[in-house]
């Protein structure tokens, strides 16, 4: 097919269905990924038909649209590079800015919300979570020292656990984002 042929939709919608598992296959080959593959594909298309009026000009068409295959693949991977080199600059930043007095503010910080959250429980269900996440007891114990039933204990700290993540997750925000960055 010649390249004056381009102009024409029909013709086009042809060469299209001709070359376009050639032209996936090469851009494939170059990215290793067969959605960007897609992309790119697509993409190159879409430019020839956008230039079909200019295509005149061009000697080899086929040529052509390996070339541009070729040139949109690399623009991808040094789009990718330097993503990645951005993504490891500002995780370098956060680490050499990262300090044990960060460390220590947000551990405060959660230890601080965690006292808040079980001072808010009820005076039942706070004494059985300290006696068991503080005073180490186990269930039995707890529930023989404050005459409860061991299902009793249980369900007062399942209910308890519950509330204290709840309260957390919700009050713990920004402090939970910041962990987050520190330590990613």
């Amino acid at each position: 097919m010649n390249h004056f042929d381009l102009g024409n939709e029909l013709a086009f919608n042809h060469y299209f269905s001709v070359y376009n598992k050639q032209v996936y296959g090469y851009i494939l080959a170059i990215v290793k990924d067969s959605f960007v593959a897609e992309e790119i594909t697509q993409d190159v298309f879409i430019k020839l038909w956008s230039c079909r009026d200019l295509l005149h000009n061009i000697r080899n068409i086929d040529n052509y649209i390996f070339v541009l295959c070729r040139n949109r693949s690399l623009n991808y991977l040094r789009k990718v590079r330097h993503d990645q080199e951005a993504l490891a600059e500002l995780k370098k930043f956060i680490s050499d800015h990262h300090s044990p007095v960060d460390e220590h503010l947000l551990q405060c910080d959660y230890e601080q919300l965690l006292a808040e959250a079980v001072s808010s429980l009820s005076p039942q269900r706070r004494i059985v979570f300290q006696l068991s996440r503080y005073e180490g007891l186990s269930i039995q114990e707890i529930a023989e020292q404050l005459h409860l039933s061991p299902n009793t204990v249980k369900n007062h700290l399942v209910v308890s656990l519950k509330y204290i993540r709840q309260y957390l997750e919700r009050h713990a925000g920004i402090t939970a984002l910041l962990t987050f960055f520190m330590f990613i």
